[in-house]
This record gives structure tokens, sequence and C-alpha cells, in this order.
């Protein structure tokens, strides 16, 4: 650990965390200025997990946790880059190795900064809210527009606009002793590395200047997001099982960082894994599928992010009716609330800093206005018996069903055309009309992947058959369906008969995809 008067990579030792899952995790004086910002003070009060912790009640860490915990592991691979081979080709003069390291130390710090309050569960619905502008009854003209095709999430959207904004102010406001342009020239290379934006002229300059060749920051890219293994991913899945209470988080960190190393690819280069490393990657995506089985993808997660979805409708045409006057001076209109450029502005003045507590008041005054967007309000809060009601509780059972009857190759296609026509035909409303004599049930009903099927080439052309058979076991779309009502008393007693209507789904959905699974 550094002490007093000694460097982290590039700048003086300035602070030192101590950190639930790696312990001691020093910082430099850029990076304590960065993290004092309110880009980042704000993270404190975003839950990395969600609405995560209303099944899992220790989920409660925050993305500010995560997000020197990723600092910390991509400075290591960055250090076992450089030794393994990547000196002579990303470093052409001094302090070019030191450089390197800072270059991936602040790409971590700023890989999550764009993530909305409540992270990813709140993420969905706002992305759809600027995908499909006219279903929230916005005005699609004042709502951001986002070139997908080049970013491929909405949180990646913001923190690219939101990692341009700190530059600035770095550049403004740097720390003492520090030069104020190097530090956000290096800032943009992280959001040029971890989001894909282009290089700006400072940030080419701050390259230049420190000794590191371009290519530096595609292989600071891929030590924040690889293809098989990186600082993002070994650090979420570690701290999410830590947290939650789960025990599939062993990854062997310490084996695969010592066996990377850096390879020329074509005209660029590749951050690769050797072959002892493999047995520490299949414990990786083992973690990784049982974490989305166990906990990201639970029915009752999902079922939350389906109530948020309606909250967040009727949130948007409520705005001024709900939003606490200090909030509604900042954002005006539920379009602001969407637009990095408008919040990058509030937050950095400290008019609002978009995180729970603040979408927390806005629920709160959502519920005070009474009847269905109360109820959906109240669902989020202190009735939990108003969330939507999960007719798959384990949707991998309903896959083993379909999967026995007509053979593993046909079931993905078969599951999902048998949910296609579950939608179309509205087949839970209708059960509970017939079985439950309920009317002014809706469903809800979705399938979810816990990852591709396709595995990467190994190192070495290796293979590894436990790979292979947990990527093809996590392609399986999962079946996940809901019911609710918008009025209360019907909700509740649509919730009475649950038990029989789950039975009635499973079964419809088992005898659907046989059907299907021909015109597979």
């Amino acid at each position: 650990m550094a002490a007093a008067g000694e460097r982290i990579a590039l700048y003086k030792y300035k602070a030192v965390f101590l950190d639930s899952v790696h312990r001691f995790i020093p910082v430099n004086e850029v990076e304590y200025a960065i993290l004092q910002t309110p880009f980042f003070r704000r993270l404190h009060e975003v839950r990395q997990l969600g609405y995560v912790y209303l099944v899992f009640p220790s989920a409660k860490h925050s993305r500010f946790e995560h997000t020197l915990g990723v600092m910390h592991v991509a400075s290591r691979i960055a250090e076992r880059v450089l030794a393994s081979g990547g000196l002579g080709y990303l470093v052409n003069k001094k302090p070019g190795p030191e450089a390197f390291v800072e270059l991936a130390r602040v790409a971590g710090l700023i890989h999550d900064i764009g993530h909305p309050p409540y992270s990813h569960t709140l993420e969905r619905p706002l992305e759809n809210a600027v995908r499909n502008p006219e279903d929230f009854s916005l005005d699609p003209s004042k709502v951001p527009r986002v070139d997908w095709g080049r970013v491929g999430k909405y949180h990646e959207f913001v923190g690219s606009r939101f990692s341009l904004a700190l530059a600035r102010r770095l550049s403004r406001e740097p720390p003492r002793g520090v030069n104020g342009e190097e530090a956000a020239g290096l800032v943009e290379a992280a959001a040029a590395a971890v989001f894909g934006v282009d290089l700006t002229g400072r940030a080419r300059q701050t390259l230049d200047d420190l000794g590191l060749e371009e290519a530096a920051v595609g292989v600071v890219g891929q030590i924040i997001s690889h293809r098989f293994a990186d600082a993002d991913r070994v650090d979420y899945l570690i701290r999410d099982a830590h947290n939650t209470g789960v025990v599939f988080g062993f990854i062997d960190l310490e084996r695969l960082i010592h066996d990377i190393r850096l390879e020329r690819s074509g005209d660029g280069f590749s951050v690769v894994y050797g072959p002892k490393s493999i047995p520490a990657i299949e414990d990786l995506y083992d973690a990784r599928f049982k974490m989305y089985r166990s906990v990201y993808l639970h029915h009752k997660v999902v079922g939350l992010s389906v109530a948020l979805r309606q909250v967040v409708s009727l949130l948007f045409g409520s705005w001024r009716e709900v939003l606490p006057q200090h909030l509604l001076a900042c954002v005006g209109r539920p379009e602001d609330f969407l637009n990095p450029d408008v919040l990058a502005g509030r937050i950095g003045s400290g008019c609002m800093y978009w995180d729970d507590s603040e979408f927390n008041l806005m629920v709160r005054g959502l519920a005070r206005l009474g009847g269905q967007r109360a109820r959906w309000a109240r669902a989020l809060g202190d009735s939990r018996d108003l969330l939507p009601i999960s007719l798959i509780k384990r949707p991998d059972r309903i896959v083993a069903r379909v999967v026995e009857r007509v053979g593993v190759e046909r079931a993905g296609c078969a599951i999902e055309q048998a949910m296609d026509r579950l939608g179309k035909e509205r087949i839970v409303e209708e059960l509970f009309r017939v079985i439950a004599g309920v009317e002014g049930v809706h469903q809800d009903s979705l399938t979810e992947r816990i990852g591709g099927s396709s595995l990467p080439t190994l190192p070495g052309g290796l293979y590894s058959f436990y790979l292979e058979s947990t990527l093809r076991t996590a392609s399986m779309p999962l079946p996940y369906v809901y019911a609710y009502s918008h009025e209360e008393r019907e909700h509740r007693e649509a919730y009475r008969y649950a038990e029989r209507i789950r039975g009635e789904v499973a079964e419809w959905i088992a005898r659907h995809a046989e059907r299907a699974a021909s015109a597979c």
C-alpha cells in the first residue's frame, strides 16, 4: 500500500479506501479530485443492483464502490499488459508506462459515470422512452438523439456526455499542482476507450505528451470490457455475490491476471488470456451464469422491472404534479430528465444529483396523487402485494420440460414461438376471466437470455467443453409471465388465484412449444 510522498501511477498518492472486496485501494491526487466531483458523489446514492435489495435485503452496495473496484482491477491488468510485452508497443517515451496505467485507472473510474438512479433497473424504461418517446407521451424533438449503432446502452451514451463535462470541469478547476489540461485529456482519452467516442484534439495531445501511442486507447478498452474476462465483469460478479449473500462469486483473479499478455491482431493489439487461465475463465462464466439465474433474473426482480415501467410512464405523464419545486426548477419537463447534456449542467451546478433519493421523492409524489398512479407507486414502496403477480417462478423448469419434449436444439425456438402466441392471444387475461372470474387483468410476457450461444476462440486453439455447455445453456430463452390490474381491489383478488393459474400457464407454454417445434 502506498504512503504519502509516493506515486500511484502518474500522480502523487492522496488517500486510501478500505474496500469490502479488494481491501485497500489507494488513489492519487487526480483520481481523488475526480471522485469529489458531483458526477461521482452521486454514485454513493445509486444502488449497484437497483431494486434487487427488495428481494436480497443486503444488496445495497453502490456504483461508487464498484467504480473503485474496477479502477483497482484495471490498474493491475494494465501493469501486467506492460510487463508481458506491451511496453514496446504502447509506449514511446517517458512517462509512458505510468501514463498507460493511469489511463486504465481513469477508464475504470468513469466507465459507469452515466448510470441513472437505480442503475440498470431504471435504465431499461428510460432507454425505452428515448427510443420510443411517443409511447411515453414525450415530445420526440426534445428527446436526445442517440446513435444506437455506436452506443450499446443508454448509460453509456449518458456516460460519454458526462465524461466530457467532467473533463471541462477538471480543465477549469484542476487539482492543486496538477496540469488541468493533462487531467482533462486523460478523461477524454478514457472516454474514447470505454464509450467508443472519437478522440478529441486535447486527448490526442495528452497521449503524445505522456508518451503513449493511440493504440493504448483500444487496449484500455479491452481491459475494461473484454470478450472473456475484464475489470468490470470480475469486480461486479465478486462484489454482487458478496453483497447478496450467494456463494457464486469465487473467481481466481490472481490466475487471470498472471496469464495475460498482449498480442498483435491485424493492425491493432489484443489482450489475450493464456491457456493456464482457462479454469479461472470457466469459474467466471459459471459465476456469471448462476448470478443471472439466481439474482439478476430472479422472477421477483424481473417483476420489479415490470412495475417500474408502469411507474415511469405515469411519472412522465404527471411531471409537474409530482416533482418537488426544487427539482422542477432543475428539470422542468420529463425530456430534460433524459437529456445527458441538460443533466450534466444541473448536476455540475449542484441543482440535482440524479440519484436514488431524488427518484424516491418522485415516486412518493406519485403516491400522493391517488388512483392508478398511487397504486403503482405503492407497489415500489410499502405494498409488495401490488407488484405484478409472477406466474412463472422457475423459468428454468419450463425450459427443462420443453427440452425433454422437443430436444435441446429446437427448444429455444419453440419457447419463443409459444411465448409470442401467449402474448398475442392474451391467454393469461382469459385464464383469470374464466377460472377466477376477475376482469381487468393485464399480462406482460417476456423472455430473457443470460448470454449468447457462441464461444469466442480460446487461446492456443484450446477447447473447453464446460464453457461450451454453459454458454449453450445460458443462450436458452427464459420465459417470464406476469399478471396485474391497475385497480388495487382487482389485483388483490387476482392474487388469490395465482397458484392455480401458474400451473395452467406452465402447461400451456410447454404444450404449445411442443406444437411449435415442428417449424423450428
